[in-house]
């Protein structure tokens, strides 16, 4: 490969990942506490408020990285999960009156988002797990 054409590609490459990083290589260094912060102990979990959003305008996985970095560094976060493949992003957090802070956040970084009731997999595993108990029941008639 040519050298023009070779940096002319990685120019494009590193222009992409620069757009889909969610922002996450310009926060502020005060908020990218996050790797140095100690896990949350189970009663912190249990004592936290579960708060969760359906975001979109996340592109890539890189997207999710650089928005639950923005959400966990800020102060009340407890814990901090966001997905791409759901466009979810799921938190735990100490004292509900950060839910502005954490909605500036998302906009900051240019991302919609919208309140969610409950994350997929509790949505989704309630209908499951009763058709599956309910099997044997059904079956008997699908045997017989």
């Amino acid at each position: 490969m040519n050298r023009p054409l070779a940096a002319t590609l990685l120019a494009g490459t590193i222009a992409i990942i620069a757009a889909c990083d969610g922002g996450g290589s310009t926060t502020d260094p005060a908020e990218t506490t996050v790797a140095t912060r100690p896990a949350p102990t189970a009663e912190e979990l249990a004592a936290a408020t579960p708060v969760s959003y359906r975001v979109e305008g996340m592109h890539c996985g890189g997207c999710a990285a650089g928005l639950q970095e923005k959400l966990a560094g800020l102060s009340g976060v407890v814990a901090c999960e966001v997905s791409y493949e759901n466009s979810r992003a799921d938190i735990a957090v100490s004292d509900e009156s950060i839910t502005p802070a954490l909605e500036q956040a998302i906009e900051e970084l240019g991302y919609t988002y919208a309140v969610a009731d409950a994350t997929p997999s509790e949505a989704d595993a309630a209908p499951a797990e009763e058709s599956e108990t309910s099997s044997p029941s059904g079956g008997e008639t699908e045997a017989g």
